[in-house]
């Protein structure tokens, strides 16, 4: 599991910070790819996971924004790219 950074859920809901806290407790590794917030560690965040896999698995809809971003930069890189929204 890759985080952004340490601060990324401190303005979520109670009930999403327990299920988050939950799932990181269940993954074999936790990643921490930055201490603290500053513009743009979700995407360094993003990279950090295209960098680090074969398959990019996602749901994309719309060909703008952060999701878009990171599955372009997965072509790139050329890995395989699975867009479940696709198989609606």
């Amino acid at each position: 599991m890759a985080l952004p950074c340490i601060s990324q859920s401190e303005r979520w809901l109670p009930a999403d910070i327990r299920r988050y806290d939950h799932l990181k407790a269940e993954a074999d590794e936790v990643i921490l790819v930055s201490e603290a917030y500053f513009p743009g560690c979700m995407q360094k965040r993003n990279r950090f996971l295209v960098d680090h896999a074969q398959t990019c698995i996602c749901y994309m809809t719309h060909c703008r924004g952060g999701t878009w971003n990171t599955v372009s930069y997965a072509y790139d890189m050329k890995r395989t790219i699975i867009n479940l929204a696709a198989w609606r």
